[in-house]
């Protein structure tokens, strides 16, 4: 296609494939005409501008032009614009999170915010200048079309949609704190909320009766993966929060609540039937050795939003997103050292470990030897069975390595890829796999750009079935301990 009086390497300048996804403007029976510095021109009626990009009607068909030095002359050249975005979310607590992110991205800008609210919360956030103007405006609803903030999907987005994870969250079960019990087994756990039973006696508890308290919105992927169905009998409640005061206040009372909306009640250890199991805290978390840990995503869309929109999407990678997810109570996604004592991790009596062999490390285990001094980071990546395939969880984790290694977090440091089995098969053929899945974890960072270069040295390391997180025996304590874990050491040059 060609334009009258308008050489074709002006349009090959303008001409794009983004795709307008602003509120389009009505088309105008008046004419615009976009000129650049060189004074050549294309004119017709404006269709749609996003503040970056015209949709235009030339007469011989329509064309998208970047706006970039382009100066528009007449009636039809649309003003300020003002982007709108249509965000849903799936329970109250991500509500919260959302309105975090959008208020602390707002201060980055330097803009105001209007939040606009009903009975049920806030329905509305507007951002722009001093004076009132808005900029960018998010609307909360689903309208089929929305960007949407999800828990844990399990499936993989569909066709022109991407996640993108933002947090991590847990969901934990809660007592008050007059109530004496610590911890239930998964199994227990499940029992509980199925109504199986009456009172707290058979959990370790005294004559209290149990009352299930659960909120709408948790259903989900996490609690159909290990049956987690509250009882009929069981109250539901409108709201997360109110659950959670309702199990906070009750003697008796049992939730199965996001960590992020716990309030006053009190989280208790998950184990496995052999004892070892963790507690939901931000560490266990973020390594996944909690077992009812799940990871909130931003489901947007694949094509090219607009100024703003993309400029969201940019800073939600930031120190300052992370700050946001913080504040809403949620875990953020920054890499860190583990603490000592700090995992969150429940052990059962120790097992016998293999030495390093005669003379190697007077009778400490490999691991012992291996590691000596080093310290673990909140980082773990999980297998399929049998498998050197990392499971779909993997990529946020080795996500989160890669960036840390690029910004230069581990300078003049070695990271020790420490992989590790279950307990099925022979021992021998555990160590080749873990060894395996190691090496697998570092072809992965290095394919991110987190090589480093030679500032930081990536050691892969196979331990086979040593140091379990989790119980064997047990599909969901299996899947936990099929991992690779990051440890920080100096450099021994």
């Amino acid at each position: 296609m060609t334009l009258p009086g308008v050489p074709m390497g002006f349009l090959r300048s303008l001409l794009t494939t983004a795709v307008l996804v602003a509120m389009p403007l009505p088309v105008l029976a008046e004419t615009a005409t976009l000129r650049s510095p060189s004074g050549l021109t294309v004119s017709g009626a404006i269709i749609a501008y996003d503040g970056e990009f015209y949709r235009i009607d030339t007469g011989n068909g329509e064309v998208t032009i970047a706006g970039a030095g382009l100066a528009c002359e007449g009636p039809a050249c649309p003003g300020d614009v003002v982007e709108r975005l249509v965000l849903s979310t799936s329970d109250t607590t991500l509500l919260r999170l959302a309105v975090s992110l959008l208020s602390e991205f707002a201060t980055s800008k330097g803009w105001r915010v209007v939040e606009t609210h009903d009975a049920s919360g806030p329905v509305e956030i507007a951002m722009g200048d001093e004076q009132g103007d808005p900029r960018f405006v998010v609307s909360f609803r689903d309208d089929g079309q929305s960007w949407k903030i999800l828990r844990d999907p399990r499936e993989l987005p569909p066709s022109g949609w991407r996640d993108m994870p933002l947090a991590f969250d847990a969901l934990v079960p809660a007592v008050s704190v007059e109530n004496p019990v610590a911890g239930l087994t998964l199994l227990g756990l499940r029992a509980a909320l199925a109504g199986e039973f009456p009172d707290w006696v058979g959990l370790g508890g005294g004559e209290v009766p149990v009352t299930v308290h659960w909120a709408k919105g948790l259903s989900g992927p996490l609690t159909e993966r290990y049956d987690l169905v509250p009882d009929g009998a069981g109250t539901l409640h409108e709201d997360i929060g109110d659950a959670a005061d309702a199990v906070a206040r009750s003697s008796g009372g049992l939730g199965l609540l996001p960590l992020s909306e716990i309030g006053n009640a009190v989280p208790l250890v998950v184990s496995g039937p052999c004892g070892r199991g963790a507690i939901g805290v931000p560490t266990a978390i973020r390594t996944g050795d909690y077992p009812l840990s799940e990871t909130v995503v931003l489901r947007h869309t694949a094509r090219r939003p607009p100024p703003v929109a993309r400029s969201l999407l940019d800073w939600l990678e930031s120190t300052g997103a992370e700050t946001a997810v913080r504040h809403a109570g949620f875990v953020d996604l920054a890499v860190r050292e583990v603490l000592p004592g700090r995992d969150g991790r429940q052990e059962a009596d120790p097992p016998t470990l293999p030495s390093f062999g005669a003379g190697g490390g007077g009778g400490r285990t490999a691991v012992e030897v291996e590691l000596d001094g080093a310290r673990r980071l909140d980082v773990a990546i999980r297998f399929r069975d049998g498998s050197s395939l990392p499971d779909r969880s993997a990529s946020i984790q080795i996500d989160r390595i890669a960036r840390a290694i690029v910004a230069g977090q581990f300078d003049g440091n070695r990271l020790i890829l420490a992989g590790f089995s279950d307990a099925n098969g022979a021992a021998a053929v555990n160590l080749r796999l873990s060894q395996r899945r190691a090496e697998a974890i570092r072809a992965a960072i290095l394919a991110e750009g987190g090589g480093g270069g030679q500032r930081v040295a990536l050691e892969a390391r196979g331990f086979g079935e040593t140091m379990p997180v989790a119980c064997n025996g047990v599909g969901w304590g299996e899947s936990l301990n099929r991992r690779v874990e990051v440890w920080l050491a100096g450099d021994e040059s």
